[in-house]
């Protein structure tokens, strides 16, 4: 847990910062606690060039239907259109039917189901394996 909190902060407010954040906050709590976040960072497409990937939005689930999904959503356009990105890509796992439906009313197309994409994933210790076949090959 707290090497993980050293890299989330040495990736996001390093010298190079690798990803930006939106918190939500609930500013009648005495600590102002946050209380939903939007994490991003630009990918490159070689067929529409500097794009935008949001990687996780999450809201406490008190906090939910607050109207704190759109303001995210909203804050993430405009980031997007101000460092002039084609698109915003993300991922919602299929189960999840209350968030597709809420990112399909933010004006999100479902790939899956438009053009047949599917996102894959390889492991670190899979990459890693991988090149320790290619080395003895």
């Amino acid at each position: 847990d707290k090497l993980y909190k050293l890299a989330l902060k040495q990736d996001g407010f390093g010298e190079r910062p690798l990803y930006s954040c939106l918190v939500a906050e609930d500013l009648n709590d005495s600590s102002s606690r946050i209380v939903g976040m939007c994490l991003m960072f630009n990918v490159y497409s070689t067929w529409e060039g500097k794009c935008l990937h949001l990687e996780d939005l999450y809201i406490e689930e008190d906090y939910r239907k607050r109207g704190i999904g759109k303001a995210f959503f909203s804050a993430t356009y405009q980031i997007a259109v101000d460092t002039n990105c084609a698109r915003l890509n993300f991922n919602v796992l299929n189960w999840n039917t209350d968030a597709i439906e809420f990112y399909k009313t933010r004006g999100a197309l479902d790939l899956t189901e438009k053009e047949g994409w599917h996102m894959l994933r390889v492991t670190r210790q899979n990459m890693e394996l991988e090149l320790n076949k290619s080395k003895n090959d």
